[in-house]
């Protein structure tokens, strides 16, 4: 099914333009929905008076919140409305990661900025990481250097025959559908046979008009992150999926180490799903 609505969270302490363009452009059609949302966060006034901050620098900091609103929606309805697009804004009230993932359930694919600056209460890995693992859409993650082209011509697939590696890829489809090329991409260690461990999701994926090239490469002590960061940037990949893996302990988020590694050293937008 093709995305109809993509959510973008609009701050412009993050740099929002990036990623409100990507989502303008990363589907070809002129009913695309976008929804922009801004979320303010919570005046912890018990915590602020235990610290001594004042009630004018609450007051402070709520005019600082509502610039930042304006500067982001100004920024939202100037692109969408160059782009042809229809368009709504939501500004909501609460942590940035409790607030997307509560509004994702309304859109086909979420897009979010990279920038492990942005602490969430709920885990040290900051916002993004619980956003991926909570929200109940596909997540794209635009890199904060940015992208020099329009996400999603030619793909590269993280495929290691996991559930999260599996619903990223069905999640991505109409992307996939769409793309010029499509790399499938195995990293495996020396013990491995001789056989492609892409070559079913290929085959699956063609019964699906994805005409995708089934490929492997051998770990030989490197990261995995690294690896297939390297690659897409071999191949000229505007575009990687990958599933994002993780489990919750009481109060922490823990993300597997390719996940937490690619989140801190993307290069290229990145569309995880977990």
């Amino acid at each position: 099914m093709p995305y109809k609505t993509i959510l973008v969270h609009m701050d412009s302490k993050v740099n929002p333009e990036p990623l409100l363009k990507a989502a303008c452009s990363i589907v070809d059609d002129p009913h695309l929905h976008i929804t922009g949302v801004f979320v303010k966060p919570p005046i912890l006034t018990g915590l602020y008076a235990e610290s001594g901050i004042t009630a004018k620098m609450i007051e402070l900091q709520e005019d600082e919140t509502k610039r930042r609103e304006n500067e982001a929606r100004l920024l939202f309805e100037k692109t969408v409305d160059s782009y042809g697009l229809r368009s709504d804004w939501h500004s909501l009230d609460g942590y940035v990661d409790e607030a997307i993932c509560q509004i994702s359930k309304y859109a086909d694919l979420v897009v979010i900025g990279q920038n492990g600056s942005l602490e969430s209460p709920n885990s040290s890995h900051g916002v993004e990481s619980n956003i991926v693992m909570s929200s109940a859409r596909p997540v794209l993650i635009v890199p904060y250097i940015g992208f020099t082209r329009k996400p999603g011509s030619k793909i590269l697939v993280a495929w290691d025959e996991s559930s999260e590696a599996t619903r990223a890829v069905n999640d991505a489809l109409p992307l996939l559908q769409s793309a010029n090329h499509v790399e499938v991409l195995a990293v495996v260690d020396k013990s491995a046979n001789d056989e492609v461990p892409t070559a079913d999701i290929c085959l699956y994926l063609a019964r699906h008009r994805v005409k995708a090239e089934a490929s492997k490469v051998v770990a030989d002590g490197m990261k995995t992150s690294d690896i297939i960061l390297n690659r897409a940037t071999d191949r000229g990949a505007d575009l990687l999926i990958m599933g994002a893996y993780g489990h919750s302990r009481i109060r922490e988020l823990v993300l597997g180490g390719a996940t937490h590694n690619m989140m801190q050293n993307m290069t290229l937008p990145v569309l995880m799903s977990h």
